[in-house]
């Protein structure tokens, strides 16, 4: 009997997506752009804020400070909560947690209400952003088709920080500032109503274990660093708050192993955010029952 090379059909060509992974890509690189565009979005309506709600001229500069402050300064930690509870729980409740917050600073009043508000949008950053590149990398098999996914979601957020401020002054120009929080509001209830549909739970095999002393000093080191640049921007590099906050922030991030020129530290002495490392994790070229190098003096 002679077998016949049949033509692949598109549902089995390797290396193409399928429906479903192009209604995981479009709902996770959505979740990332509304993301990337709440980190400049408010900058060309700052003074308009300001004027709105009573905002003093230095307290104008919080509104951005603030919520940077949140979203750099806990992604990490967030990143490994997302490994305790689940992605795609962590990456729901922080949605819900912006389209919350979002809607609170549109309907703001007063400038605590605002800044809770961005605060809170800059937190659910902080929970989104790692949960979703997780779910992205999950959701494709290695290869091209995740190749694919990561480079939209690197294009997409890149193209995000520079939509942010230009839909920020439209918005601003032609409805209202508030519009600027507002508009956060259909897009996340979308994401709501999709995503529990489509999105698998992602976790590792192995439950890592949280080191909570080591997770306070990497996000504690991480705000300090992000406050202390900030302070520089405004200030200048001769203010002493600012140069206070950056070597807080140098002493409380965690020393590289080589630093000293000493033999490299066990793995389970330095783990992202303070985490305990997951069982069976060695570092590259070496195994689980290697014996440990002799280092001469």
């Amino acid at each position: 009997m002679v077998a016949l090379d049949l033509p692949t059909t598109p549902s089995t060509r390797p290396g193409r997506m399928t429906g479903r992974m192009r209604l995981v890509l479009a709902v996770l690189l959505l979740a990332q752009f509304m993301l990337a565009v709440d980190f400049s979005i408010l900058n060309v309506a700052l003074p308009v804020i300001g004027q709105g709600l009573g905002f003093t001229l230095g307290g104008l500069q919080w509104i951005a400070t603030a919520f940077a402050l949140a979203a750099a300064g806990f992604t990490l930690l967030f990143g490994r909560v997302a490994d305790l509870i689940g992605r795609r729980r962590l990456f729901l409740g922080g949605m819900a947690v912006l389209g919350l917050a979002s809607l609170a600073g549109g309907l703001a009043t007063g400038p605590g209400t605002l800044m809770a508000a961005r605060v809170a949008q800059g937190l659910a950053t902080a929970a989104v952003t790692p949960a979703g590149l997780s779910l992205l990398t999950s959701s494709f098999p290695e290869g091209p088709l995740r190749a694919k996914a990561l480079g939209l979601n690197g294009a997409l957020m890149s193209a995000g920080f520079t939509t942010g401020a230009i839909l920020g002054g439209v918005l601003t120009d032609l409805l209202s500032w508030r519009w600027a929080f507002l508009v956060n509001v259909p897009v996340a209830l979308a994401v709501l109503l999709v995503a529990p549909a489509v999105l698998a739970e992602s976790r590792p095999a192995v439950r890592p274990r949280l080191d909570v002393p080591g997770a306070i000093t990497v996000t504690g080191g991480l705000l300090a660093l992000v406050y202390g640049l900030t302070a520089t921007g405004e200030h200048g590099w001769t203010d002493p708050t600012a140069l206070t906050a950056l070597a807080a922030g140098a002493a409380l991030s965690p020393p590289s192993s080589s630093s000293n020129g000493g033999p490299p530290r066990p793995s389970s002495r330095s783990t992202s955010c303070g985490a305990a490392p997951s069982s069976g994790a060695t570092s590259p070229g070496s195994s689980p029952s290697s014996p440990r190098p002799r280092w001469s003096s």
